[in-house]
């Protein structure tokens, strides 16, 4: 398997999705990086506008920077929320490096943002259907924008919020997906 790298969401630190990474891969290597901005209580990778809106070139280049430093490779990216989009901006420049995506709770980079050819790398998003910050359709746009690129994409709409789902289907989708995929043996 490769190895899982995770990126957390705004405000949150970079031990926040180890316990979601233990459940839907017990044992993996990992990388837990923490954002490098102070936001809230916590860290976030990239920093939005005052009205929440993503700058894509600012997004871009703090990627380009994480990248730069970072020799890595048959990477298995692991995001939540602000760091799914993080994810995202990191498969744009370089999809080869990856194995494939989990993007928990994202939202597009733009609503016309271009990926390079993914070549079906495989991608899970997991929307949420009550999601309080993420629309249902942010979703299907980027599902569409990375199926453009050629990835092959699972979309699930959870019964969720922006937050884990209840019944833990998060994991359980997860989990099925990376052993479908086989990126989990």
């Amino acid at each position: 398997m490769s190895c899982i790298v995770a990126f957390h969401g705004s405000g949150q630190t970079e031990t926040s999705l180890d316990p979601f990474v233990d459940a839907i891969a017990p044992g993996s290597t990992r990388f837990l990086p923490r954002g490098g901005l102070v936001e809230k209580d916590g860290f976030t990778f990239f920093r939005r506008d005052d009205d929440l809106r993503i700058d894509p070139e600012s997004l871009l280049e703090q990627a380009r920077l994480w990248l730069v430093k970072r020799h890595l490779s048959e990477i298995m990216l692991v995001g939540y929320s602000s760091g799914a989009i993080f994810s995202e901006a990191l498969l744009s420049l370089e999809p080869d490096r990856f194995s494939g995506a989990i993007l928990l709770r994202p939202e597009p980079i733009a609503t016309d943002f271009r990926f390079k050819d993914m070549g079906c790398k495989p991608i899970l998003i997991l929307s949420g259907q009550r999601d309080e910050r993420r629309t249902v359709e942010a979703a299907i746009t980027l599902k569409s924008q990375l199926a453009n690129a050629n990835a092959k994409v699972t979309l699930h709409n959870l019964n969720a919020g922006h937050g884990w789902a209840n019944n833990g289907e998060d994991i359980c989708r997860s989990r099925q997906w990376l052993l479908d995929t086989g990126i989990l043996v």
